[in-house]
């Protein structure tokens, strides 16, 4: 990964609310818990705009958590599958293009659907196991995403 990390975590939760993948691109063990923290506060306040936009027909604000160092978005398949990253916050005040972050979703979610539709990352009792190839593939594909961010900057 670059020096400079714009995306620093990911978090991929099934439609049952069970963590499939916590993946932290920052490879700084002591924020882990503090990520993790972030990424379930990030989905419970999304359910609620979720539900909240359903009976106001109103757009969802991509990002739902904001503290000094990091903005939290959330994104959220028809399977109500959920993508939560955190990226690192601009020097200014404004957030990033929701066109690049919802990009990035996608691109993640494709990932995520190919490693999903392998027959072979299944355990025996038929539950979904990540493999290392997904997160090969997701740390070669954000390096990417990476550096489009960063010349936002």
């Amino acid at each position: 990964m670059s020096a400079q990390n714009i995306i620093a975590y990911l978090g991929i939760v099934d439609n049952k609310n069970n963590p499939v993948v916590l993946h932290n691109f920052e490879k700084n063990q002591n924020e882990e818990l503090n990520f993790q923290m972030n990424v379930f506060c990030g989905l419970d306040i999304m359910e609620g705009k979720i539900k909240e936009a359903l009976y106001q027909n109103s757009l969802l604000n991509r990002v739902y958590l904001s503290d000094d160092e990091y903005d939290v978005y959330g994104y959220q398949t028809l399977t109500k599958t959920k993508f939560i990253l955190i990226i690192k916050q601009r020097n200014t005040l404004d957030t990033y293009d929701d066109t690049k972050v919802i990009n990035v979703f996608k691109e993640i979610q494709k990932i995520y659907q190919q490693d999903l539709f392998n027959p072979f990352n299944y355990y025996k009792s038929g539950h979904y196991k990540p493999s290392q190839i997904l997160f090969k593939n997701l740390d070669t594909k954000l390096q990417k995403q990476q550096e489009e961010f960063s010349r936002m900057q």
